[in-house]
């Protein structure tokens, strides 16, 4: 989820391909944007100091922008080109003006800063297993495994689930 100045949240509907908004003083969520190709999977969420929605999917791979209209509704989908492509992207958190932490099923911990309609992806950590959010406090980000892989495997015992900090250094 993610949390608009105004106090608007954005949450993905991952398997009903929509993101969905409570407005502040609201006891509901409603249908904000919903696209069955481009949404479908939408999982991370993020908000950026242009005030757009930023979704990423994870079985498709892609990083999405919907603008916010003046009245609040959603513009059009735009699918950002990425730098390299995404393996699995998942938890996103805004760092930066421009910039936001995303973090990919694959192991990885990536910085991405947009500019247009491009989206580039710096990888701050590999080897994580199975990340699937991240959070930036005290100049930590923090990250959880989820070790989703091993799910629907019972003959693997995935381990004491962790939380892992890594020093970190947002820009402006």
């Amino acid at each position: 989820m993610a949390v608009a100045k105004d106090g608007t949240v954005y949450v993905t509907d991952t398997t009903g391909a929509r993101v969905l908004r409570l407005k502040k003083g609201a006891t509901a969520l409603d249908v904000w944007a919903a696209d069955p190709m481009l949404l479908a999977t939408a999982d991370g969420v993020a908000l950026l100091a242009d005030g757009h929605v930023y979704v990423n999917s994870v079985g498709q791979g892609t990083l999405l922008r919907i603008p916010v209209k003046a009245d609040g509704s959603a513009g059009p989908i735009v699918k950002l080109e990425t730098s390299r492509p995404l393996m699995q992207p998942d938890g996103m958190r805004s760092v930066g003006s421009k910039s936001m932490l995303l973090v990919e099923g694959a192991g990885r911990l990536d910085e991405v800063t947009i500019n247009g309609d491009k989206a580039e992806i710096k990888v701050i950590r590999e080897g994580l297993t199975g990340p699937t959010a991240v959070t930036l406090t005290g100049g930590m980000a923090y990250v959880a495994e989820a070790r989703l892989n091993l799910r629907n495997d019972a003959s693997k015992d995935p381990g004491p689930f962790r939380a892992l900090g890594f020093p970190y250094k947002a820009p402006k």
